[in-house]
């Protein structure tokens, strides 16, 4: 059965030891925190939706460029011993994935790192 063979892991905290692309770039862009929560409370209180929510979070970076971004989120550091893992559940015949409430140009780096589809 395909389900037996397949293993999704979250990026965030599991994979990479940062916690959020999301905090990443907050502090590259030194975005101060208690602005970044009060968004956070009108997401969580459904005063705004994600997509807003995103807007909101963006326009506190300033001159956020695409590079930028991108080399900001080059930063992450791998769980130790992740690459061993995904090379182990891989020689086993494993589909592997990774999901991510964050930014994907942070899960697609992982991912072509790690050899995850």
């Amino acid at each position: 059965m395909l389900l037996d063979k397949f293993v999704i892991f979250d990026l965030d905290g599991t994979i990479i030891k940062e916690n959020s692309a999301w905090e990443m770039l907050h502090k590259h862009f030194k975005v101060d925190p208690s602005i970044v929560e009060k968004n956070k409370e009108l997401y969580e209180k459904k005063i705004i939706d994600v997509d807003r929510w995103i807007e909101m979070d963006i326009k506190l970076w300033k001159n956020p460029h695409k590079k930028t971004i991108e080399d900001v989120l080059k930063k992450y550091t791998l769980i130790e011993g992740i690459k061993e893992f995904i090379e182990y559940l891989k020689k086993r015949g494993f589909i592997l994935g990774i999901v991510s409430s964050g930014i994907d140009i942070l899960a697609e780096k992982v991912a072509d790192e790690l050899g995850i589809d």
